[in-house]
């Protein structure tokens, strides 16, 4: 019976021990400091060899779009100014035409761009994370050139320059809302 008392006595004794403060407080009292946050490597947009665009979200009741640049080695791509967008809507799928000579699939496009070698009113908006940007449009009015509600379906344009390039054109349609498909 003594030689387990004794052995949770020692037991005890080194699991106590083994709690005590280190003598180093070099660091002012034994303060953790966190390692700096692992950032995306990231390339101007200028010196791009490629750009790779994912949208990440359009709301085609604002026209809102955000999306992220890259280039072919995952690398964020920062201050990306030079743009063009358009915006396109269409009636519903089976909406046809009562004009006989009219197109079956007519549309409604608006158009913003960007060049920095000139004024910009709407430049890109880059957002907290490198290679993320922004854009909401100023006077997207779906119903100005056509009856109102017959535009159904939406789909957006989104092209952006770097010195030489720019990234392959792609229809994207809404993440959100009723034209979503």
């Amino acid at each position: 019976m003594k030689i387990s008392y004794l052995s949770l006595l020692l037991g005890s004794a080194l699991i106590l021990g083994g709690c005590s403060s280190d003598d180093d407080n070099s660091n002012g009292g034994g303060e953790i400091t966190p390692p700096p946050p692992v950032e995306k490597p990231s390339q101007d947009i200028s010196e791009a060899s490629s750009i790779e665009l994912t949208l990440n979200s359009f709301d085609p009741d604002s026209g809102q779009v955000t999306f992220a640049l890259q280039n072919a080695e995952g690398k964020a791509l920062t201050n990306a100014a030079k743009y063009q967008i358009t915006y396109f809507g269409y009636p519903a799928e089976e909406q046809a035409s009562t004009k006989p000579k009219a197109w079956k699939r007519w549309h409604v496009t608006y158009g913003y761009s960007c060049d920095p070698a000139t004024e910009c009113a709407e430049p890109l908006q880059a957002l907290d994370s490198a290679g993320s940007y922004s854009f909401s449009p100023s006077g997207l009015d779906w119903d100005a050139n056509a009856a109102s509600g017959a535009v159904s379906r939406y789909k957006v344009a989104i092209e952006v320059f770097g010195t030489e390039i720019s990234n392959e054109l792609t229809l994207y349609s809404p993440t959100t809302g009723e034209g979503a498909n």
